[in-house]
């Protein structure tokens, strides 16, 4: 522990030399745009009163956050169990952190850190979650139980609102739109390129890749646009394209209309995406993210999620759990392309949003 930053004790009591503290768990520092938002968000709800650690594999600096943190690696679960020990508030922020579709490795990680701050008696809030997919009854089991132990939550979708009833648990559960929906709307200005943002996804194999790659380059023939593929994260969506093309999924034509960028910024996405035609995202974030800067969407819908947030947004989603018909999947787009944001929904999304930010200013131990 570096000198000049102490932390609260484990017993919820701060003293007047060590200020409230509180430990922000989640996907952090791993190249995710939108787990970046999310953070940065976190941080500015946060009272200045408290002192601040971050698990993340890439050090947050005081510089990008205006205050003072602490940065411990993610992926060193036993530092972060002491640290869990040492602060009065315990926050597992943004994501769908309880789920087992990336790896069952995963939840039980969530759900260890989860277990050991309640036997040190922290103060434990699940916040902006989505809950899922659990695929295994044996991760529904244990969510059901590790959630009973959890002081306050709050979730992103319905479906994940409706999980945690089903599972009957006796705690308070805020349900609101995500909390990136308070980063300010853009004005659109359109006229560019069609801005992509997919990710691999068990829903398609590679016969649907193909389908909807043929989809895609015959629709950038007809409106004579190129497309980008921007990238989420940047730790899986750059390889995916170079993984598919690899495996010939991609035509030479199609390749050449292309162009791989990486989201930087919040400012950088929404000028990509202020700019484009049309956004068709299978990310979650750049589906709002696009909203936000009120371009026309198309959302493919991979996860709960992605169409849970289109239905709040009021915008099309094509489910890939079906069949993918390139022929039908233009006349989807080309409706999209000539549809318009509704812009007052988006601004509402964002004031609902703001429940997430309440249930912090209300709940975390000081």
């Amino acid at each position: 522990m570096d000198k000049g930053f102490p932390l609260g004790r484990a017993n919820n009591v701060s003293s007047d030399s060590n200020p409230p503290s509180v430990l922000l768990c989640g996907y952090y520092g791993e190249g995710n745009l939108g787990d970046e938002l999310t953070l940065s968000i976190l941080l500015k709800i946060i009272d200045k009163s408290f002192s601040i650690l971050i698990s993340t594999n890439k050090p947050v600096t005081d510089n990008c956050t205006g205050r003072q943190v602490k940065n411990i690696n993610r992926k060193d679960l036993l530092s972060i169990l002491k640290s869990v020990n040492r602060v009065d508030n315990l926050v597992l922020g943004g994501g769908s952190l309880l789920q087992d579709q990336t790896s069952i490795r995963s939840l039980i990680y969530y759900l260890l850190i989860i277990v050991f701050a309640h036997i040190k008696n922290i103060n434990i809030i699940l916040w902006a979650q989505g809950i899922g997919p659990l695929n295994s009854r044996l991760s529904i089991f244990l969510v059901k139980r590790v959630l009973g132990l959890v002081s306050y939550i709050s979730v992103r979708d319905l479906d994940s609102y409706m999980r945690i009833q089903s599972m009957k648990i006796r705690i308070p559960v805020v349900f609101a739109p995500d909390p990136v929906f308070q980063f300010p709307q853009k004005q659109w200005i359109g006229g560019g390129p069609i801005v992509l943002s997919w990710c691999k996804t068990k829903f398609l194999n590679m016969k649907k890749w193909k389908e909807l790659f043929n989809a895609l380059d015959e629709f950038l023939n007809e409106q004579g646009k190129q497309a980008i593929w921007l990238s989420f994260d940047k730790s899986k969506d750059p390889f995916l394209l170079n993984e598919l093309n690899k495996k010939n999924i991609i035509s030479d034509s199609l390749k050449s209309k292309i162009v791989k960028i990486e989201a930087m910024t919040f400012e950088h996405a929404t000028d990509l995406f202020q700019k484009a035609c049309l956004a068709i995202p299978m990310r979650l974030h750049a589906l709002i993210l696009a909203q936000l800067a009120g371009c026309p969407t198309c959302a493919l819908g991979y996860d709960p999620k992605v169409k849970s947030a289109s239905e709040m947004l009021k915008t099309t989603c094509f489910n890939l759990s079906q069949d993918i018909n390139s022929q039908y999947l233009k006349r989807v787009w080309n409706v999209c392309l000539n549809s318009n944001v509704d812009t007052k929904n988006v601004r509402n999304l964002g004031r609902l949003s703001l429940a997430h930010a309440s249930l912090l200013h209300k709940n975390l131990v000081k």
